[in-house]
């Protein structure tokens, strides 16, 4: 896993921070490695949600609700859950976790 500079890692916090995500649970290379890989399908479920909102004239401040209610998995504290996950391509995450 390569560095992260200061400003993807202030990215990366400042999703976190506005989702209110939970600190992931696990060892100290599972926890970074989690984020980074949650941090990544969430993005591409952003890009559905954005989709959702436009199409029925919603505004943004709704996003965090639709994304907790869309996908409870995005609040699990397990960074084990997102690496077991890492091979999945965005879309079939997607499509894995609609199926829970």
């Amino acid at each position: 896993m390569r560095k992260k500079t200061e400003e993807e890692i202030q990215e990366l916090e400042r999703f976190e921070s506005l989702y209110k995500l939970p600190v992931l649970k696990g060892t100290s290379k599972q926890v970074p490695w989690g984020r980074d890989i949650r941090y990544r399908h969430l993005r591409y479920l952003n890009t559905i949600i954005d989709d959702i909102l436009k199409e029925n004239n919603l505004s943004g401040d709704k996003k965090p609700q639709l994304l907790e209610c869309y996908c409870s998995v995005a609040y699990d504290d397990d960074a084990s859950f997102w690496i077991d996950n890492r091979n999945l391509d965005d879309f079939d995450f997607y499509v894995h976790i609609t199926d829970l």
